[in-house]
């Protein structure tokens, strides 16, 4: 009789057992959303970090180059062995490129002020004449002296370019460079950003 109740009993807590939950469950999803939290704020953080490492990498490439015309050093200016020398002109503008995002992106402090983003809207502008003249050089044959402004550069980059002049690719995509640092913040439908598109076509 005993070894009945026993047993009765002990069908019981094996069935209230297997009705109920396993102890790991009631715990595991606040474990995954305390985990998912963290992976967020930590993929939050670095994607909020992509435009400050993209500007000092730009700055520091642009620094790089004209050091390098400086030194008359080909590994400087090419970057890559083999291959052609970056035009000190496309040099100045990634400088002016790397500061206008750093100015111009979000989140910057005592550097979001409206004062600070003009003088990055004004980087930008730069960045869009560079582009724009020396298109204008291609397609007028024109020579303003823009080559040589910085560094007396007597390099041709391809055959048929003239000395120190970037390549038309190059030149139209500081257009595009420059045009989507100018638009950053402006908003279109459905969230948008125009920098977005402009980035795009680069």
């Amino acid at each position: 009789m005993r070894d009945q109740r026993i047993e009765e009993t002990g069908s019981s807590v094996r069935a209230i057992e297997n009705d109920s939950p396993p102890a790991t469950s009631a715990f595991c999803p606040a474990g995954e959303e305390v985990m998912t939290e963290k992976k967020c704020s930590r993929m939050v953080l670095w994607v909020r970090n992509i435009p400050t490492t993209a500007s000092i990498a730009v700055i520091s490439l642009g620094v790089v180059v004209l050091i390098g015309w400086t030194l008359d050093s080909q590994l400087l200016t090419s970057l890559i062995p083999g291959q052609t020398s970056v035009r000190p002109n496309s040099a100045v503008a990634f400088i002016l490129a790397g500061f206008g995002l750093w100015l111009l992106q979000e989140g910057r402090g005592a550097l979001s002020s409206p004062a600070w983003r003009r003088v990055g809207q004004i980087c930008a502008v730069v960045v869009i004449a560079f582009g724009l003249l020396t298109l204008g050089e291609y397609l007028f044959s024109l020579n303003m002296g823009l080559d040589h402004l910085f560094v007396r550069d007597l390099q041709l980059p391809m055959v048929g370019l003239a000395p120190g002049r970037m390549t038309p690719t190059g030149a139209l995509s500081l257009v595009f460079v420059g045009c989507g640092l100018f638009s950053l913040g402006w908003k279109r439908p459905h969230g948008l950003q125009s920098s977005e598109f402009l980035a795009l076509a680069v």
